[in-house]
């Protein structure tokens, strides 16, 4: 109840907020952005896999996109007023049970990084109501503080600038090769740090992690757990890399170690693990 709670509470904040600058509608919910998204504790990942924009009636934009919730089509709907200070979704999507989900809200005005509002399961010949919320996991490329700066144009009319051939250097002549500068680069391209890792905890604790943030200076990639806490992220270069868990509302996770850090070299493997001792509503 108090989770519901604080959701209704953080969706009513989006309308009364005192007005300030905000990235327009069809930056946040960019094409490549992926959100822990929870309909009424069905917790998993949201991702934004095309769509289109265009100007809306009487100002704003919008935006209608297609999503997955972990793979499940659906689409997501968004509605801009005036200079962004008002800004709804509507999404449509498939629960994991198959029922058909329908949920409304607004992007919260203090922050691109979270949206709430109500839901609606669809089930046989009633609907059911309650609540969802969703966290951004990662922003589109380019996203900075919750902007999104335009990317390159694509499509099969994008032309692509000519690079230097297989084998030729920058300046168009060809690079010196030899068995053994072949055989360093191919012992090179296998020394490979693989990293696997798991969540443990009460299975309801466990849930509460929606996925792990590999960073190195900056992120670089997100896994999600699987359904027995296990996870494993592809296979990476030498370095100093840093994995963190990220919940799946607005709450703070209470997990032992808080995060690891990990130094790659070479062909290693490593194996991590994280026990979920409990949670904190954000303050």
């Amino acid at each position: 109840m108090r989770r519901v709670t604080l959701v209704l509470l953080l969706a009513a904040v989006a309308l009364i907020a005192p007005a300030h600058a905000r990235a327009p509608i069809h930056e946040i919910l960019a094409k490549g952005g992926e959100w822990a998204l929870n309909v009424d504790g069905h917790a998993g990942v949201l991702r934004v896999t095309d769509g289109q924009t265009s100007p809306g009636q009487g100002g704003g934009w919008a935006v209608t996109l297609d999503v997955t919730w972990d793979e499940r089509p659906g689409t997501l709907e968004g509605r801009s007023f005036g200079d962004e200070q008002v800004q709804a979704v509507t999404l449509n999507l498939t629960g994991p049970d198959g029922a058909k989900v329908s949920a409304r809200g607004y992007i919260a005005r203090e922050s691109a990084d979270f949206m709430a509002g109500f839901s609606t399961y669809k089930t046989g010949s009633r609907d059911v109501n309650g609540a969802w919320y969703a966290t951004r996991m990662a922003a589109p490329p380019g996203a900075a503080e919750g902007r999104v700066s335009p990317g390159p144009p694509t499509g099969p009319d994008t032309a692509v600038p000519p690079g230097p051939a297989p084998g030729d250097s920058a300046d168009g002549a060809a690079a010196a090769s030899s068995p053994e500068a072949d055989a360093a680069g191919q012992q090179a391209a296998v020394r490979l740090c693989r990293m696997r890792g798991t969540v443990t905890g009460r299975l309801e604790l466990v849930a509460g992690v929606a996925a792990f943030a590999l960073e190195s200076g900056e992120r670089i990639a997100t896994v999600r757990p699987q359904s027995d806490g296990s996870f494993a992220l592809e296979p990476l270069p030498d370095g100093r890399y840093r994995l963190t868990p990220i919940p799946a509302g607005p709450f703070e996770l209470v997990v032992a170690p808080q995060l690891r850090r990990i130094e790659c070299v070479g062909s290693q493997d490593h194996t991590v693990e994280f026990q979920v001792l409990g949670t904190v509503e954000a303050r």
